[in-house]
């Protein structure tokens, strides 16, 4: 990212929900032109689940806005000139990181008002293979060299995220310390019970959950949970090499289930059970991917996924 010294620098820095993490709205498109609510500070968040985490922290103390458009893929977007002069003109930037956000990379936003949610992690970052490709839903195929940037995903690394976030709330709203602190704590609690409900799931040393993207490999690496990726894309139609590539993921282990991104046609599903016995289900990394507007908190999706993999480990 280039970064303009105009202000001084921070500190580096389908399934159903689970009431712990409440329901959230957003509008579906990004604001570039709006005029900022009265007496609140601008804040642009520039991927969905930092958006949630803001959210949740910062609430109705902010005018919070996301640079993605729902549905879009936060890896391949480029923002517009105006969109990324309106960023640059807001209070406070929240970066996801890891790579994650190419288009920053290249902007040019105030180093002071810019916060890099994963810059406290950085050691706990999974390193790719050099030119790991893949897709997103229906998005463009693509490659990755770097780390896995799927950190939200880790309940204990997304604890982590949500205190840099509340870190730079602090800087833009020192007023409102307690507030943005008892807020946090609510997060962190409920990211703290989604981190025991991950330990809880046991697996045989016989057993494997397929998987069809890097996207979980943090929550392998955490609690140890036997992932085998497979080489298939969720967005292409499932014929028989799509099969064929899920059974060889699988090899001659106890398939407990297949987690797929987005959405899997019934008829898709049921071929899958067919072969290996086992349900798919669907975490949604980004949250948005149906195109809808943000109608869930990202706590709420891994809670909903981690609930219905325990339910097809029963």
């Amino acid at each position: 990212m280039a970064l303009n010294p105009r202000r001084s620098p921070f500190s580096p820095l389908v399934l159903v929900l689970s009431a712990a993490f409440p329901l959230t709205a957003c509008g579906g498109e990004a604001s570039t032109a709006g005029a900022a609510a009265p007496g609140k500070p601008v804040v642009w968040a520039a991927a969905w689940p930092i958006w949630s985490w803001a959210n949740r922290i910062g609430g109705d103390l902010i005018d919070l806005r996301c640079v993605l458009p729902a549905g879009a893929d936060v890896e391949s977007f480029e923002p517009e000139r105006k969109t990324i002069a309106a960023i640059a003109d807001a209070e406070l930037v929240l970066l996801h990181g890891a790579e994650l956000e190419h288009w920053a990379m290249h902007a040019s936003l105030p180093l002071g008002i810019v916060v890099d949610a994963c810059r406290p992690l950085t050691a706990e970052l999974i390193k790719l293979p050099e030119g790991a490709a893949h897709s997103h839903g229906a998005g463009e195929h693509h490659v990755h060299d770097g780390h896995n940037p799927h950190v939200w995903l880790d309940p204990v690394l997304a604890q982590k995220q949500a205190r840099a976030v509340h870190e730079g709330l602090l800087r833009i709203l020192p007023e409102q310390r307690a507030a943005l602190d008892g807020r946090l704590a609510t997060l962190l609690a409920d990211l703290e019970a989604l981190d025991r409900e991950c330990q809880a799931l046991r697996f045989a040393t016989d057993d494997v959950v397929v998987t069809t993207h890097p996207t979980w490999a943090y929550l392998g690496k955490r609690y140890g949970w036997p992932l085998a990726e497979a080489h298939f894309h969720a967005e292409k139609e499932l014929d028989d090499a799509g099969l064929t590539e899920l059974a060889v993921a699988a090899g001659d282990k106890r398939v407990r289930a297949v987690l797929f991104e987005a959405p899997v046609p019934e008829a898709a599903q049921k071929r899958i059970r067919e072969l290996l016995g086992a349900p798919c289900i669907v975490i949604d990394p980004d949250v948005t991917r149906s195109g809808e507007q943000l109608t869930r908190d990202t706590g709420a999706v891994l809670r909903a996924g981690v609930a219905a993999l325990a339910a097809a480990m029963n």
